[in-house]
């Protein structure tokens, strides 16, 4: 009796596959796929609200961790780069969906960082809860993975303005992060000019967000486009170190404009 229904149920995966297979080449064969690549300009990139456990043991062997609180970090902005793939279906020309992913070096720039230890924590054999550290830069390696539900209209047989929403996953490589920022206050924690040492070793993060563009795609010919889109995406990063920063959580935000060359099956 078993093996009969091992059979069946068997049998009904197999033809449900064939199936499936069957309506998505129909499917596909019905649309308007396309394949593209493209390249543009990342800029505004910021990581707010951060939110960390901080290392106050700069010279010590034994680490002295206390949750922490840093300003905004600000991130360069950075020439981008990748490619997509989507489809607007025949049945409904208007709507389409569409994955892209796009590397970019949004490096972390040298500035000031204000570092909070909260929870009535204070650097020990002080009084202080707060201080400011002149950071070092160190290399964000960036690589936004996206899907997007698309709609557009048709302008004349040229122009088709869209629009698109949906989910971004990020994945971020940080490069040069073995030295922290030397403390310029209060004065009197200043290190007079010396780095302290941070977490040695590269760090890693990832993340989920939203990610919204507006976008026309102009039309040379049955096979082949030019996009030109602006895109904007907020969400949130969890880093596993910094420096003297590690657990990290962050709020992040970033502007992406684009050009881009399509090709249709």
């Amino acid at each position: 009796m078993k093996r009969a229904e091992f059979r069946f149920n068997h049998f009904i995966l197999r033809a449900s596959l064939v199936i499936f297979s069957y309506i998505a080449g129909i499917t596909l064969l019905r649309a308007e796929v396309y394949f593209g690549v493209f390249t543009g300009y990342q800029a505004a990139s910021r990581s707010t609200n951060v939110r960390a456990t901080e290392d106050v043991g700069y010279s010590t062997s034994t680490p002295l961790l206390h949750p922490s609180t840093g300003s905004d970090l600000e991130l360069k902005d950075s020439v981008v780069g990748g490619i997509k793939l989507g489809m607007f279906f025949d049945s409904s020309p208007n709507w389409g969906v569409e994955f892209s992913s796009q590397f970019s070096r949004p490096d972390l720039k040298r500035q000031n960082v204000t570092i909070t230890l909260t929870d009535g924590y204070t650097i020990p054999g002080t009084s202080f809860s707060t201080f400011t550290e002149d950071t070092l830069p160190a290399d964000f390696n960036f690589i936004k993975t996206q899907g997007m539900l698309l709609y557009r209209v048709f302008l004349g047989d040229k122009w088709r303005p869209y629009l698109g929403v949906g989910p971004v996953f990020y994945t971020l490589f940080i490069h040069g992060d073995g030295r922290s920022g030397n403390v310029v206050a209060p004065a009197a924690l200043s290190s007079g000019g010396t780095y302290n040492n941070g977490t040695l070793g590269d760090g890693f993060g990832t993340g989920f967000g939203v990610a919204g563009k507006l976008g026309v795609e102009y039309v040379l010919d049955k096979t082949w486009s030019l996009d030109f889109e602006y895109q904007t995406t907020k969400g949130s990063l969890s880093i596993d170190h910094l420096r003297s920063f590690s657990d990290i959580k962050a709020d992040f935000s970033d502007q992406t404009v684009a050009v881009g060359l399509r090709y249709k099956f």
